[in-house]
C-alpha cells in the first residue's frame, strides 16, 4: 500500500475517493501486475489464482490486449 501510494502521490483519503473509478482500479491492477512477487503475495493472501489479477485488468478501461501484428 506504501508503495503504490508513494507513487500515485495519493493520500489514504484520495484513495478511498477513488475506489469506484473503472479507470483508477486499472490503475492499481496495473502497479500489482508491474511486480510478479508483490502479484504472487497479493494472490495467496486472497486465496485466488495468479492469473486472475490480469483478467480483472482486461476487463477495465485500457487493459485491451494490443496486438502488434
Amino acid at each position: 500500500m506504501a508503495g503504490f501510494l508513494a507513487q500515485t502521490g495519493l493520500s489514504t483519503n484520495e484513495l478511498k475517493d477513488h475506489l469506484t473509478e473503472p479507470a483508477f482500479l486499472g490503475g492499481v491492477l496495473d502497479f500489482l501486475l508491474s511486480d510478479e512477487k508483490a502479484l504472487v503475495a497479493f494472490c495467496e493472501e486472497a486465496g485466488i489464482a495468479p492469473d486472475l489479477p490480469k483478467q480483472a485488468r482486461q476487463s477495465l478501461p485500457g487493459g485491451e490486449e494490443v496486438h502488434w501484428t
